[in-house]
């Protein structure tokens, strides 16, 4: 893929980021020319590179919940699926500050 065509196709894509996002980071890998991230697996000691990685989140009142990471790679990266809300007109992304991958035993 080049440029020109994933910008085409993602400008258009309007407000349907828990549908699109997905396929958003697929052609963003191929865009970069990078492997596209694997099929998650029912453990997830072996799901180093997925779309939708559990976490766990610890609360201040000490109860726990559950969040997903919406592109993981193993000591390497987190992206954030958010659109930035406070730019007229913006397709992209946000940055966002990524929280510590899982622990894996």
């Amino acid at each position: 893929m080049h440029y020109p065509d994933f910008e085409t196709r993602w400008l258009k894509s309007g407000g349907a980021e828990r549908a699109n996002y997905g396929l958003f980071l697929t052609d963003l890998c191929d865009l970069l020319g990078v492997a596209r991230p694997d099929a998650t697996t029912d453990d997830p000691a072996h799901d180093a590179y997925v779309l939708e990685q559990a976490v766990t989140f610890g609360n201040s009142g000490g109860k726990a919940s559950t969040g997903r990471i919406d592109l993981y790679k193993r000591g390497c990266f987190v992206v954030p699926k958010k659109r930035n809300p406070g730019c007229a007109g913006s397709q992209g992304f946000r940055e966002a500050e990524a929280p510590a991958p899982p622990a894996v035993a």
